[in-house]
């Protein structure tokens, strides 16, 4: 986004993390840094310490996410005083950077936004990587009240802008500002794939592949749960990414076949990644189906590919995937090994409906229609700060 908007003439500055995501490791060079300014793609980006816990359980993430709102402070408060951007938008996560932001924008005469891709503190708690009743009440009270602080709120889908509402932030404030994605560069592609060949697998061996982050809030569980199911059946399970319970689940798929993984790869070879598919997997723990909208689905509607969703009836989840694919209950393993198992035997049906996710992608998600309309919301509110 930020080069988008730089390249259509807008003076953009980043401040962020040291990149650690979704291995959950800092480079060496990383780790010995303090503050550091880089020019990437003509965007100066100020680079933050961050801790990064071994173990990213509830303390060390709470301390990893406090880590980074105490060292981008100085930083943001000083580009707010010396540069005066008109508009400083905060994407969360995380929420622990909201303080800052609007002490910065106090002091700058900035519009405050904050763009929400995720409820940070709903997935804890749904993901149960924090417990306790008390302490989920006094989180997500502390989260409205950042929120609330902002000029203006973005999200991402309309359960999530729903949600936003309901935690008391002006409706005529909101603004509803997908992700997006590049459908030039993500595409279907025919003929022989280097990631097939590597895995030793045939062209008419059938493929469901889940690519992303393999972390504790995704349900992983679920694909090996549905590849135990799947082990009498001509499919291939493929896991590509890394994260915080790679290890895990790479322990619990040891005894099974047809189950392999791949390290995360290279953008440049995302698209010849996700051609690997013959059908998308894509598992959610329960309890956070409304937290956030993936931004790996879009990906895969892109590829042209069908889809096997696990996601509540109604979500926003299960809007887009029943159109393009099939939706399975949460966390419901033989639900989504039925599913598979079936496209699996049916060719036809696997590109009429790749077809379809891929016109919804065109139509809905292509990244310069969205970034243009984040281009026109910015420009009808960066010369006033709304009243109240």
């Amino acid at each position: 986004m930020a080069c988008w908007l730089r390249q259509r003439g807008h003076d953009v500055r980043v401040v962020t993390a040291f990149p650690y995501y979704p291995q959950w490791r800092l480079s060496a060079s990383d780790r010995r840094s303090g503050w550091r300014c880089d020019q990437i793609e003509t965007i100066v980006t100020y680079r933050c310490p961050i801790y990064v816990p071994r173990n990213p359980r509830a303390l060390h993430r709470m301390l990893h996410l406090l880590s980074y709102a105490i060292s981008m402070a100085p930083v943001l408060v000083w580009q707010a005083v010396t540069w005066k951007p008109e508009i400083i938008i905060a994407v969360q996560p995380t929420v622990f950077a909201a303080p800052a932001t609007l002490l910065a924008a106090r002091l700058s005469g900035a519009v405050s936004w904050s763009h929400i891709q995720d409820y940070e503190v709903e997935a804890a708690f749904g993901a149960a990587v924090v417990r306790g009743e008390g302490l989920r009440r006094f989180a997500l009270a502390l989260e409205r009240w950042a929120i609330r602080g902002f000029d203006y709120a973005s999200t991402i889908s309309p359960t999530m802008a729903a949600r936003l509402r309901d935690k008391g932030f002006p409706a005529d404030r909101i603004r509803l500002l997908p992700n997006w994605v590049d459908t030039g560069d993500i595409k279907r592609i025919e003929g022989p794939n280097a990631f097939r060949t590597q895995l030793g697998l045939d062209a008419d061996d059938v493929i469901a592949l889940y690519a992303g982050n393999l972390g504790r809030s995704q349900g992983l569980e679920t694909l090996i749960d549905a590849a135990r199911v799947l082990q009498g059946q001509k499919v291939h399970l493929v896991i590509a990414g890394d994260g915080a319970v790679k290890a895990e689940i790479m322990a619990m798929s040891h005894a099974l076949e047809r189950v392999y993984f791949l390290p995360l790869q290279p953008a440049q070879r995302l698209n010849e990644l996700l051609n690997l598919a013959d059908i998308h997997v894509l598992p959610r723990q329960r309890g956070l189906v409304d937290c956030n909208m993936p931004s790996k689905l879009l990906n895969m509607l892109a590829s042209g590919r069908p889809i096997v969703a696990a996601a509540d009836e109604g979500s926003d989840v299960a809007e887009v995937v029943g159109l393009c694919g099939v939706v399975v209950a949460p966390e419901d393993g033989a639900a989504m090994a039925g599913a598979v198992a079936l496209l699996a035997r049916n060719p036809a049906r696997r590109a009429a409906l790749g077809a379809a996710g891929r016109a919804q992608a065109i139509a809905r998600w292509g990244r310069d229609a969205i970034l243009s309309q984040f281009e026109q919301c910015f420009e009808t509110v960066r010369s006033a700060v709304p009243s109240g």
